[in-house]
C-alpha cells in the first residue's frame, strides 16, 4: 500500500492567510493615477524644458507638447514646432527594425534550467528561470512552464527558485529622481 505524505509548512500556511484579503486587494484596478511628489526644483514652477532634455542627457531630435486634456491648453512644450512621429509610429519603426535585425522567425525563448540532478520526482538543487527579455511573457506563460516542469516528473524543489537577470541591462528605474512607487517609473 502506497501512503501519501502532506507537507503542510509555515510559509504554506502564511501563504493561506494571506491569499484572500491580498487577492481582493491587489487585483483591483486602481481607483485613480498615482501621482508624484513634487520635485524641490518644481515648487515654483515646472523646470526650463530644454534644461529637462539636457538634464536626461537625450541626443537627437526632442519636442515634446502637455495639454490639458479638458481646455486643450498648452501648458508646457518644447520645439512643438518640430514635427517627429507620434510615439505609437515610432513603435511600429523598432517593431521594423527588430524584424530586420532578428528575423520574422525570431522568437524568444524563457528556459528553466535546473542544478542538480532529479531523483524521485525531486529536484536536487537549484531551478533556475533563465529569459531572454521577452517582452509578451506573462503569467500565463509561466504557469505552462510548471505545468511542463510537472509532466517532466517534478514535483518538488529541494533547492532555491533563482532567475538569470542578465538578459536585458539592469536600469533600476526609468527616472532615478522620481518614488518608487509611481507607475510609469517601473525598475
Amino acid at each position: 500500500m502506497k501512503t501519501s505524505k502532506t507537507f503542510f509548512t509555515r510559509r504554506l500556511f502564511l501563504g493561506g492567510l494571506l491569499a484572500a484579503p491580498a487577492s481582493s486587494a491587489l487585483g483591483a484596478p486602481l481607483v485613480r493615477s498615482l501621482v508624484p511628489r513634487p520635485r524641490p526644483e518644481q515648487s515654483g514652477g515646472i523646470a526650463d524644458p530644454a534644461q529637462l532634455v539636457e538634464r536626461a542627457r537625450l541626443t537627437g531630435k526632442v519636442a515634446f507638447a502637455i495639454a490639458d486634456l479638458e481646455t486643450g491648453a498648452l501648458l508646457e512644450a518644447h520645439r512643438p514646432q518640430l514635427g517627429l512621429p507620434p510615439a505609437s509610429v515610432a513603435k511600429s519603426v523598432t517593431a521594423l527594425y527588430a524584424l530586420d535585425a532578428l528575423g520574422p522567425d525570431y522568437r524568444f525563448t524563457t528556459r528553466l534550467i535546473a542544478t542538480g540532478p532529479i531523483m524521485g520526482g525531486r529536484l536536487e538543487g537549484d531551478l533556475v528561470l533563465v529569459g531572454s527579455g521577452d517582452p509578451t511573457l506573462d503569467t500565463d506563460q509561466l504557469g505552462e512552464l510548471a505545468a511542463q516542469l510537472r509532466a517532466n516528473g517534478v514535483t518538488e524543489v529541494a533547492g532555491r527558485f533563482l532567475y538569470h537577470a542578465g538578459a536585458l541591462p539592469k536600469i533600476a528605474a526609468i527616472d532615478p529622481d522620481q518614488p518608487p512607487q509611481v507607475g510609469y517609473n517601473p525598475a
